[in-house]
């Protein structure tokens, strides 16, 4: 079914395949609805799922599990929506520096215009390791101890998904 609906998206937008999670614990194993993903995540045309009865995801704890390993290790965000036709997401302003004394890095980043952005996306580099953290929109710092980031990146999501450029600072060799 899941190519028959993507054939009939002829304008691209975002095309969700339903999950019923209150059959986990009773019809289906959890690990049902974890394939799910993994099929829909394969299907060109798809922008993604969407759970139903939010009580199953409260309250099956191996569901839960189950999804925590093998669909959702990451972060993700909703699929940006570029028909709905706002302006390009401005660079934020990105500053780095290091504590006198307590030897922390402190990453602190604003909007690169006048309109606050919805959220963040902070994606670092400690030693050969990327994190990427989503922040709400009225975050704007972020402090490290050991081990300290090697390369700090922001960017800007706006309400309709899209993501700005992203302001990276490296430190010096």
């Amino acid at each position: 079914m899941l190519s028959w609906w993507a054939e009939q998206n002829p304008k691209g937008r975002h095309l969700l395949a339903g999950l019923d999670s209150s059959k986990t614990g009773g019809k289906w194993q959890p690990q049902e609805i974890v394939s799910q993903i993994l099929l829909s995540r394969r299907q060109t045309g798809m922008s993604g799922h969407v759970h139903w009865d939010m009580m199953s995801l409260m309250t099956n704890r191996s569901l839960v599990h189950g999804l925590e390993k093998d669909a959702y290790e990451q972060v993700a965000l909703v699929p940006a929506s570029p028909w709905l036709g706002s302006a390009p997401t401005p660079m934020p302003t990105l500053a780095v520096r290091s504590g006198q004394t307590d030897r922390r890095l402190r990453a602190t980043w604003s909007p690169g215009g006048a309109e606050r952005p919805w959220l963040w996306v902070l994606q670092y580099r400690q030693g050969s390791e990327w994190q990427t953290e989503v922040l709400p929109a009225a975050q704007g710092e972020r402090a490290w101890s050991r081990p300290l980031p090697v390369v700090v990146a922001v960017t800007a999501i706006d309400r309709n998904g899209k993501a700005s450029p992203a302001a990276v600072m490296q430190a010096q060799r």
